[in-house]
C-alpha cells in the first residue's frame, strides 16, 4: 500500500473513468426525449432515412490538397476512430443505449463540421481571398488552345511546297514504272548532251501544241463573233452632235438684214436605221400612199370630183363631164378596133404569101 502511494502518476490515468462517464446516460437525452416530442431513434424509422455520404472524387491533376481540407479530413478520421471504438466497446450493451450513443456521436461530428466551415468562412472574409474550387482550378490550369492563323505569304509558300513535293513524288513513281518495264532497278541518269537533245525535242512538241492551241482560240473567237451578230430584224439608233451651220441653198431667199450670229452652236442629230424593209413598212405603215386621202379633181372642169366612173376609172364633177368622158372612151375604143382590124388583115396577107 505504501508503494502505491509513493508511485508517480501514470500518463493514462483516468482514461477508463472518462469512458465510463461517457457511457452513462446523459440527462440531456431525457430532456430532448420529452420537451421536443422525442428525438430518440426508433428501430425502423421509415419516415426519415439519412442519405449516405458519397466519396470525394479527386482528379489526378490535384493531388496536393489545401491545409484546411487536410485538417478537416484528419478530424473526420479521429471522429470515425472514436466511433468505431465506442461501437466495439458498447456491443455488449442494450440496443437502446447503443442507438442513443450513435446518435450523439453523429450529432457531435455534424457540429464539428459546422464549426470547421464557419472558421473557414471567417478566415476567407478576413483575408479577402476566396480559394477557387477544383473545377475552376482545373479550367484555369488547363492549356489555352488558340486558333493558329497564318499569314498569306506563308500559306502560299506552303501550297507551293506541297505542289513541288507532289511533282517530285509523281516523277519518282514514273521513273519506277519505267524501270519496272525495262526490268531494271533504277533508270540511268542522262548526261548533259542527252538532256539537251531531249529538251530540243520537247521544245518542238511544245511549239506544235502551242500553235494548235492558238488555232483553237482563234476559232473560238470567230464563233463568238458570229454568235453576237443577230440575224433578226433590228432598229438601230445613233445620235451625234454637229455644228448648226446655215444652209447655203436658201441664202438667196433670205433677207440681207437676217444674219446668223452664233455659228459655233451645236445641235444633236439622231439617225434611225432599219435592217429589214418589212420592219420599216410595219413601223411607218400610216405613211403609205394607199392610206393617204388625196382630194380628187375632175379632169374636165377642174372642180372637186364628187363621183367616180368605173368604166373609165376617172372622177367627174358634173353630168356634162361624165358625157365627155364617155365620148372620149368610145372614140378610143373605135381607134383600137381599127388598129386591131388592120393588124389582122396584114397578118392574113402575110400568111397567104407564105402559102403560095
Amino acid at each position: 500500500m505504501k508503494s502505491t502511494l509513493e508511485r508517480e502518476r501514470r500518463q493514462t490515468a483516468g482514461n477508463r473513468l472518462k469512458r465510463l462517464l461517457e457511457q452513462q446516460e446523459d440527462p440531456d437525452d431525457e430532456f430532448y426525449g420529452t420537451a421536443y416530442g422525442g428525438f430518440l431513434d426508433e428501430e425502423e424509422d421509415n419516415d426519415y432515412r439519412s442519405e449516405e455520404s458519397e466519396e470525394d472524387v479527386v482528379d489526378s491533376d490535384f493531388d496536393q490538397e489545401d491545409d484546411e481540407q487536410q485538417q478537416g479530413e484528419d478530424d473526420q478520421e479521429q471522429i470515425d476512430t472514436k466511433k468505431k471504438r465506442k461501437t466495439d466497446e458498447d456491443s455488449d450493451d442494450d440496443d437502446g443505449t447503443t442507438k442513443r450513443k450513435r446518435k450523439k456521436i453523429i450529432y457531435q461530428a455534424q457540429s464539428l463540421q459546422q464549426e470547421l466551415k464557419a472558421k473557414k468562412k471567417e478566415e476567407e472574409e478576413e483575408t479577402g481571398e476566396f480559394k477557387l474550387t477544383r473545377q475552376q482550378q482545373k479550367k484555369e490550369n488547363a492549356p489555352k488552345i488558340e486558333a493558329k492563323t497564318l499569314r498569306k505569304s506563308t500559306s502560299v509558300k506552303r501550297v507551293e511546297l506541297e505542289k513541288r513535293q507532289r511533282e517530285r513524288q509523281e516523277r519518282r513513281d514514273y521513273l519506277k514504272g519505267v524501270a519496272s518495264l525495262r526490268n531494271t532497278r533504277e533508270v540511268r541518269k542522262l548526261t548533259q548532251e542527252e538532256l539537251l537533245e531531249e529538251a530540243k525535242i520537247t521544245e518542238e512538241i511544245n511549239l506544235e501544241s502551242l500553235e494548235a492551241y492558238r488555232q483553237i482560240e482563234l476559232k473560238k473567237k470567230e464563233i463568238k463573233r458570229m454568235k453576237l451578230i443577230q440575224e433578226c430584224p433590228r432598229i438601230c439608233t445613233s445620235s451625234m452632235t454637229i455644228l448648226n451651220e446655215p444652209n447655203d441653198q436658201w441664202n438667196d431667199l433670205l433677207d440681207e438684214s437676217y444674219q446668223i450670229e452664233t455659228i459655233s452652236e451645236r445641235c444633236s442629230r439622231t439617225f434611225v436605221s432599219f435592217t429589214h424593209i418589212q420592219t420599216y413598212n410595219e413601223t411607218f405603215s400610216k405613211l403609205n400612199s394607199s392610206n393617204r386621202h388625196y382630194r380628187r379633181l375632175c379632169p374636165i372642169t377642174g372642180m372637186p370630183a364628187q363621183y367616180f366612173d368605173s368604166l373609165t376609172q376617172m372622177p367627174y364633177a358634173t353630168l356634162e363631164a361624165f358625157k365627155i368622158l364617155r365620148r372620149i372612151h368610145a372614140e378610143e375604143m373605135k381607134k383600137q378596133k381599127r388598129t386591131t382590124s388592120v393588124l389582122i388583115d396584114a397578118q392574113k396577107d402575110v400568111n397567104l404569101n407564105i402559102l403560095r
